[in-house]
């Protein structure tokens, strides 16, 4: 019985010793397999399984912009747009604003969402940092065709 209290306090007291740097590197090391086993899976066009992934290596390393753009590349092939908004803004906001590929997919996402300007103003930005990406380019063509189109049925609609 005193051997069980004994391993009892010394695991709470494991749990309230700070994170020592071998302790966070390790965890940036699990992180980053994670992020790989995502990748994996991503490639395998195993989208539910690289959204675990990247959410597990998340939890390890939540500032992590490359793990964010990469759940977001995942929730936008599940459909999950609100989610991948929301972790491409989070991506882009840890890289200062200069990322163009977490700005280019929160416009896939917002654009998903039928948020058009919203959209276009993501695919813009994504364009003033990467001047010369064409899927940037295309997208934002067909985001102003399709707000466009939006804002002229909804005029007929209210008329």
């Amino acid at each position: 019985h005193e051997a069980r209290e004994t391993q009892a306090e010394s695991q709470a007291g494991q749990a309230e010793v700070p994170l020592t740097p071998s302790k966070a590197q390790e965890l940036i090391a699990e992180a980053e397999r994670l992020r790989t086993a995502g990748n994996t899976a991503f490639k395998a066009e195993e989208f539910e399984e690289a959204r675990t992934c990247y959410l597990a290596a998340l939890e390890r390393d939540s500032e992590n912009v490359a793990i964010l753009s990469n759940l977001a590349a995942a929730e936008l092939r599940l459909s999950n747009f609100e989610a991948a908004a929301a972790h491409a803004a989070a991506a882009n906001d840890l890289s200062g604003g200069f990322s163009a590929k977490a700005l280019f997919r929160r416009g896939q996402a917002l654009q998903g969402l039928a948020r058009f300007q919203e959209a276009c103003e993501a695919y813009q930005l994504a364009l003033e940092v990467e001047p010369s990406d064409r899927s940037a380019k295309q997208k934002l063509e067909e985001c102003r065709k399709a707000a466009e189109t939006s804002a002229k049925s909804s005029e007929a609609t209210s008329a």
